[in-house]
């Protein structure tokens, strides 16, 4: 029994350092300090994302919309400079958009009444189609300030700015989590409602302030991304929606038993780029990356799944 307790906690976590193990092993390239910044550099933005989804997911909430909000955002965001408005303001701008739609997403949930998965994937085809019919398909890129570009492109030694970013969301939202009153309050609204409310919190704002918080990190990941590709690219945001909720779902793999937060996403995030990173180095086609996501989402959630009562 304690054997298996322990495969459920750290189980994740070994065949992770098996992963990376076997990666060495095939590619001399994977262990290489430019390597492996690469791939930290490239899993900042999903570990960005998937962390706001992350505290949707911790109050039993679901997102489906992040991946395209993002992508909105970062052609709104360039779209709004190439028109003049300064770089800052433009910034400030999109964040601001990510949370209203947010909060969008937490009012049809929480007052319309609306199931999470049926209102956030309506959101996620409007903001799909808004992003179309506003670039037309084409990316926004001519006029993009260069100073906008440093976001996404400038590093410290050889330590990428996203990274830096992506490290100070993950020690705030931590902190958030585990260390305030609002964090502990989300995690008893995701484990049980009902008690949460007789015991006088506010769900209804809980599980609002949850979608807003994803929809920062939607806009902050948005801002970065149309950073560092130097525009504004309407696909940007596609790829997220998957590889952030198999980030989240691995994580809960993690440490804790089914339960979403905020150290096992950074793992799951981590993990889903290793993969991504070392399958590339190998030569492995797109399609079968596609697979293995699937099969890690499946076995994540079967994993997360174990032990619960079943109907």
């Amino acid at each position: 029994m304690l054997n298996m307790r322990f495969l459920k906690k750290y189980g994740t976590l070994i065949g992770f350092l098996i992963l990376c193990a076997v990666f060495s092993l095939l590619s001399p390239v994977f262990l290489t300090i430019p390597n492996l910044t690469m791939v930290l550099l490239q899993g900042s933005m999903l570990t960005i994302i998937a962390l706001g989804t992350t505290v949707v997911m911790a109050a039993g909430g679901f997102d489906m919309s992040f991946g395209a909000l993002c992508g909105l955002i970062g052609v709104l965001v360039a779209g709004m400079m190439v028109s003049g408005v300064p770089v800052v303001l433009a910034i400030i701008l999109g964040i601001l958009i990510g949370a209203v739609i947010g909060s969008i997403n937490g009012l049809l949930v929480t007052a319309v009444g609306i199931s999470d998965f049926v209102a956030t994937l309506a959101t996620m085809s409007i903001a799909r189609g808004l992003n179309y019919f506003y670039t037309k398909g084409d990316p926004i890129f001519k006029g993009i300030p260069s100073e906008f570009k440093l976001i996404g492109q400038g590093k410290i030694g050889l330590i990428g700015y996203p990274v830096l970013i992506m490290f100070a969301v993950l020690i705030i939202l931590y902190i958030f989590m585990n260390h305030t009153v609002t964090g502990r309050q989300i995690y008893a609204v995701g484990g049980n409602k009902a008690a949460a409310r007789v015991s006088g919190i506010n769900v209804r704002w809980i599980r609002i302030l949850t979608f807003i918080v994803g929809g920062v990190a939607a806009g902050l990941t948005a801002v970065i991304v149309t950073s560092r590709l130097g525009s504004g690219q309407p696909l940007a945001g596609e790829g997220f929606l998957l590889d952030g909720l198999a980030a989240v779902f691995l994580g809960m793999t993690m440490f804790r038993e089914g339960e979403p937060h905020i150290v096992g996403t950074f793992f799951g995030a981590l993990i889903m780029g290793v993969l991504v990173n070392g399958l590339n180095l190998l030569g492995v086609q797109y399609f079968f990356q596609d697979i293995l996501k699937g099969l890690i989402i499946l076995a994540a959630v079967a994993l997360t799944a174990t032990g619960r009562p079943k109907d």
